[in-house]
């Protein structure tokens, strides 16, 4: 199995899944904040070893099951996904009117990146979030008010944003179409401690 930083949060979600836990009870048994299982397991995070580590340990998984299989080699000097490659991606449970299109991931020396397509259904809600991550964003349809810290901008089509993901933020697509935009996510510190 080719293997990614950005596959472990899904990974331990889907194991905390499989044995009928939830995100309190593992937090709590791994020492960490519901908010921090979430971040981790939407790949808003990437776990440094220690966080690994407690979750695997709150989730009864030894650490060489969870790897097995897994192949670590040196990646190509490129990443290549065909169009059929794209998948759904989950994120937050609270979230009405965000679907997440995946179309790539990869890891590099000192960082991983990953790129989907969001669509924001007219009248979409959710919190504002942070990603351990820089985000860049490109309208490709519909508008947004995007609310950044404390400012608002209004999105239109062909228009970029590049910021800070540890930054409050959140779409609001305040129309009545649909609105897509590609999001590439760079997560430039692969050692994120709790």
């Amino acid at each position: 199995m080719e293997y990614n930083l950005l596959d472990i949060g899904p990974r331990l979600r889907d194991l905390r899944r499989a044995q009928r836990c939830s995100q309190q009870a593992v937090a709590e048994a791994a020492g960490l904040t519901k908010s921090t299982v979430s971040k981790v397991e939407t790949g808003r995070i990437i776990p440094s070893l220690p966080v690994l580590f407690a979750l695997l340990r709150a989730l009864s998984e030894n650490p060489e099951d969870f790897f097995k299989g897994a192949r670590f080699e040196t990646p190509p000097p490129y990443t290549h996904r065909p169009k059929a490659a794209a998948k759904p991606m989950e994120r937050e449970l609270a979230s009405r009117g965000f679907d997440y299109l995946q179309l790539l991931e990869a890891d590099a020396c000192n960082f991983a990146l990953r790129a989907v397509i969001l669509e924001v259904e007219p009248g979409s809600s959710r919190e504002k979030v942070t990603t351990d991550a820089f985000e860049y964003k490109f309208m490709l349809s519909g508008h947004l008010d995007y609310e950044i810290g404390d400012d608002m901008l209004h999105l239109a089509p062909g228009d970029s944003l590049f910021y800070n993901g540890r930054i409050p933020h959140v779409p609001h697509n305040r129309s009545e179409v649909p609105a897509r935009m590609l999001v590439v996510y760079i997560h430039d510190t692969l050692l994120n401690n709790e």
